[in-house]
């Protein structure tokens, strides 16, 4: 077995990279805060009083001559109800239709009321929809927790201080606390 040499390559990043990955970090950061944002819009579009018309008709004429037990069922009452949303296209009349949102808010508060705990969690990771205020997972919870349970050292190793200093990096901000 014979001895080879060892070399060591260091590169420098340039300056300008360094602070454009900063920047893009940053933005990434912000962006990820966001979360998933439901339409909430028509997802589909109710039928026209026409339409509701022309199976009616069909309906009746079936029952009419569809033999023993038939009879003729209110179609509109059959139908759910549709929600109108807004202005048409080009201030055009209302659109009218149905949308899964409702459902989707059915579920959200579910899972708010029986899994309270997983609720939380993923709440943390996306700003606040009603105040704006930022995630939980990166400010001012995490800092305390990681302080808490390292004694100003977080698990990777890094200062409370450091960890401050990062964040600011990455929210524009300079470590005096100003905006960059």
């Amino acid at each position: 077995m014979g001895g080879g040499q060892k070399s060591e390559t260091t590169v420098e990043q340039p300056k300008w990279y360094q602070e454009a990955a900063k920047r893009n970090l940053r933005i990434a950061n912000q962006a990820a805060q966001i979360g998933y944002v439901p339409y909430q819009g028509a997802d589909v579009a109710a039928f026209a009083p026409q339409q509701v018309q022309g199976m009616q008709m069909a309906n009746n004429m079936a029952a009419a001559f569809g033999g023993k037990g038939a009879k003729a069922a209110n179609v509109q009452a059959s139908l759910p109800k549709a929600e109108t949303f807004g202005g048409g296209v080009n201030g055009g009349p209302a659109i009218r239709g149905y949308s899964s949102y409702g459902g989707f808010q059915d579920e959200q508060d579910r899972m708010r009321d029986n899994m309270p705990g997983l609720f939380k969690y993923l709440s943390d990771f996306v700003i606040n929809r009603q105040t704006g205020e930022e995630a939980n997972i990166y400010g001012k919870d995490k800092l305390a927790a990681d302080a808490n349970a390292t004694k100003g050292e977080s698990a990777d190793g890094q200062t409370k201080q450091e960890y401050l200093d990062m964040l600011n990096a990455m929210r524009g901000r300079d470590p005096s606390g100003g905006k960059k």
